[in-house]
């Protein structure tokens, strides 16, 4: 339809993806047809829809996003005008992950004020609600059950040379088979890395976090743990850790992103009235605690069964009771 209305070449048929329909509402996974091996999806969507999430994400007119490239390849195969754009913008933009069960989300609330509070941060503007709930169900396509990646980005490549100035936003939605991690207790590295704004889900997250992960996973780790220069632990690769002494669950305070996961529990820990505290946790003082675990939205809370050479019991009671801690908070709807 694309290439008959003069849209779309047939040589750029390649970048569309296909997605196959399943009861639950979308797929088991997501491809792109590629003319080549080794092209590379760009966008997640039903075939027919694609061009409009692309457009959409932009906002505006394509040459907005593209001034000043003539041609763009992905091994050696012609890039729309429009990935460009969104390719160029996305190193600046910030983001959140969600998992959608039955068309609800736990913690959408605290999602959306993450988004809101990171484009006011990085932005200087705000980010109506009701905005990112219309491009959320759009990009559902009417899916009940799915994973959802949320990304804020500035309409202009060059916003960031215009000294006070407020930048307009665009928002870029990937949507994805539901998700979850395996209930198996992990292992996992200590390294010693402090990111840039913490607590804001940017995307300069990324490179930190694929290179320390590589690295641990040679040594035959699962995943690393992030330490600052004073061994202060602070929080995983994609996940936050808490630790129990018996007693009392304890979460590090040192500088790291708030995840919703972690808000989710400790919101459920305080209605059921389980002591929890926030403090300082250095490295050398984690032999001291019985369990450990970490939380995030695909594992939920998993058992961490070691840290570099310390061992932890692995304590099923306890990762029932923080999982139902995070039960307790109600699912709320996406529509």
């Amino acid at each position: 339809e694309l290439v008959a209305a003069g849209k779309l070449r047939h040589s750029d048929q390649w970048w569309l993806p296909t997605r196959k329909r399943t009861a639950s509402g979308i797929a088991s996974s997501d491809r792109c047809g590629s003319r080549r091996e080794g092209a590379s999806p760009l966008l997640v969507g039903s075939r027919h829809h694609a061009r409009r999430q692309v457009v959409q994400a932009c906002g505006a007119p394509a040459a907005l996003h593209t001034r000043g490239v003539e041609r763009a390849e992905l091994n050696g195969e012609p890039v729309p005008p429009e990935c460009v754009g969104i390719l160029r913008r996305m190193a600046y933009g910030h983001f959140t992950s969600m998992q959608v069960r039955d068309g609800n989300v736990r913690g959408l609330g605290l999602h959306i004020a993450r988004l809101r509070a990171a484009t006011a941060e990085l932005f200087g503007g705000d980010l109506a609600p009701e905005r990112i709930l219309v491009h959320l169900r759009a990009a559902l396509d009417g899916a009940i059950s799915a994973s959802a990646r949320i990304t804020v980005l500035p309409r202009a490549a060059d916003w960031w040379t215009r000294a006070g100035a407020r930048a307009e936003t665009d928002i870029f939605v990937v949507i994805g088979a539901p998700r979850s991690s395996p209930p198996d207790p992990v292992a996992v590295q200590s390294v010693h890395h402090e990111r840039t704004l913490p607590h804001i889900k940017h995307a300069g997250i990324a490179l930190g976090l694929l290179q320390h992960g590589r690295q641990a996973r040679q040594g035959g780790w699962d995943d690393v743990l992030y330490r600052d220069r004073a061994g202060r632990i602070s929080e995983g690769s994609v996940w936050n850790i808490g630790f129990f002494d018996g007693h009392c669950v304890v979460w590090p305070n040192s500088p790291a992103l708030p995840g919703i996961t972690r808000q989710l529990v400790e919101n459920g820990l305080a209605r059921a009235g389980i002591p929890s505290q926030t403090r300082e946790v250095r490295l050398a003082e984690v032999a001291s605690f019985h369990s450990a675990f970490l939380t995030n939205s695909e594992a939920i809370v998993r058992s961490i069964a070691r840290i570099d050479d310390t061992a932890f019991a692995i304590d099923p009671g306890l990762i029932t009771a923080l999982t139902e801690c995070y039960q307790a908070n109600p699912w709320e709807p996406v529509r």
